[in-house]
């Protein structure tokens, strides 16, 4: 399992692209995300990012990083965004210890979700969803 969010970024047009926010292998094959223009990358609860780029790419991580906070500023926008009705998401949603401030849970998840650790309060909890298993 890869740190949340996991994401794919081409780092020559900015483009995002996500579907299991905690594993890129999964993402990369559902996509068919070849390497020779995506590089993995993170965005941490903590508002880190982390975008990983190749010598050869056009831009450096600072440059990419910085694009991607421009576009989302915080954790809570880019997750918001990530579960939004525009993207497919797949597997389980493990939001273990999270900062769940201003963050809208998605009406279903296909696996899990994992929300041990986070302060519910306030948090419309899920009606519905695959397995009915929050742990």
């Amino acid at each position: 399992m890869c740190r949340l969010i996991s994401f794919f970024h081409n780092p020559n047009t900015g483009s995002i692209k996500v579907w299991n926010l905690t594993g890129h292998s999964e993402t990369q094959e559902h996509l068919s995300l070849g390497e020779k223009h995506w590089r993995e990358g993170h965005y941490l609860p903590d508002d880190t990012i982390e975008c990983r780029v190749l010598d050869t790419d056009k831009y450096d991580q600072n440059h990419c990083d910085e694009r991607m906070r421009g576009k989302f500023p915080t954790f809570a926008l880019f997750f918001n965004w990530c579960l939004s009705k525009d993207h497919e998401m797949g597997g389980n949603l493990n939001l273990r210890g999270c900062d769940l401030k201003g963050i809208k849970l998605p009406e279903s998840v296909g696996g899990y979700l994992d929300l041990r650790g986070c302060d519910l309060k306030g948090i419309k909890l899920l009606e519905k969803f695959k397995h009915k298993t929050i742990r």
